[in-house]
């Protein structure tokens, strides 16, 4: 299970989906994603790191 782990969730799923998660003890997870320079991470210290080595110019 993921430390950040709930037991609700943000996503649109509808009632049927919501019964048959529960029915097979399915959970949802919300994962966060960071964009930089057109390529998406989901850790923000790999977005960084990559900040840090390619800066955007302004």
């Amino acid at each position: 299970m993921l430390p950040e782990h709930t037991q609700e969730s943000r996503a649109d799923l509808g009632a049927a989906a919501v019964q048959e998660m529960a029915r097979y003890g399915i959970q949802c997870a919300q994962i966060n994603h960071f964009f930089y320079g057109g390529f998406r991470y989901t850790n923000l210290k790999d977005a960084i790191a990559e900040a840090q080595r390619h800066p955007l110019k302004a």
